[in-house]
């Protein structure tokens, strides 16, 4: 019926009729009556809620791949993190999350009792889980950088050295003025990379003091420079 319809005189035929009153959380009221013609019954439906006791789950941090068992079932991250009215009881809460260690909830809930429950995921040991540094693979990179820059600039820089001081004990007459460009522009390499060199290395400094040297690792960085004779440039290669 229409709750307008609460409380009015209803007119039915004649036989068997039955009420039913539902609602969320409530104890069905049923009644069932045998009207006959022209009687009058009036029924006074009085409904009890069920015992309800009432949870809420709160999430300190939300890792990827965390996973949420209520009472053995698995169930959404989302859930319960709204109030939720459960039956009074045992109750149990379990929260996984790859690189931390289990969070395990249990309980008997009253009636009518309130819980919030703070979900604060730890990290296991040696994991890496919930570490803000940044990783060590980065630093070993930028120094390997930073140390083939610095052996190609000093290579560079004593090769023009060299090769400009055996130009210098020739006589002028028979120096050749392409050499002298190519010299020209070993030096400025040199330069370039000893620029470049010392910009990786200040960038090390700094990833020295923000690198999470706790967390084990194997990865490590290599550099090694090549020369060709026909140019020149520099390699870093590694293994993360």
């Amino acid at each position: 019926l229409p709750r307008s319809a609460w409380g009015s005189t209803l007119e039915q035929d004649p036989g068997s009729v039955e009420i039913v009153a539902t609602g969320h959380r409530l104890k069905a009221f049923r009644r069932r009556l045998v009207l006959e013609e022209g009687a009058k019954e009036q029924v006074a439906v009085r409904v009890a809620r069920l015992p309800t006791a009432y949870l809420r789950v709160e999430y300190a941090q939300k890792p990827s791949g965390m996973g949420v068992q209520f009472d053995g079932r698995a169930v959404a991250v989302e859930f319960l993190e709204e109030t939720s009215e459960l039956d009074p009881g045992d109750h149990t809460l379990v929260v996984t999350a790859p690189g931390f260690s289990e969070f395990r909830w249990a309980r008997s809930l009253k009636n009518a009792e309130r819980t919030l429950i703070k979900v604060s995921l730890t990290p296991k040991p040696g994991s890496g889980a919930g570490t803000r540094g940044t990783p060590r693979w980065l630093f070993w990179s930028v120094t390997g950088v930073s140390v083939a820059a610095l052996a190609g600039g000093s290579y560079f820089t004593l090769s023009a050295a060299s090769r400009d001081a055996e130009e210098r004990d020739k006589d002028p007459l028979v120096r050749d003025p392409g050499l002298r460009d190519e010299i020209n522009g070993q030096a400025r390499t040199g330069n370039l990379l000893f620029i470049g060199g010392g910009v990786f290395a200040l960038g090390a400094g700094v990833l020295a003091f923000t690198t999470d040297w706790g967390t084990p690792t194997s990865e490590r960085a290599t550099a090694r420079r090549w020369i060709r004779t026909s140019g020149r440039g520099i390699w870093v290669g590694g293994s993360f």
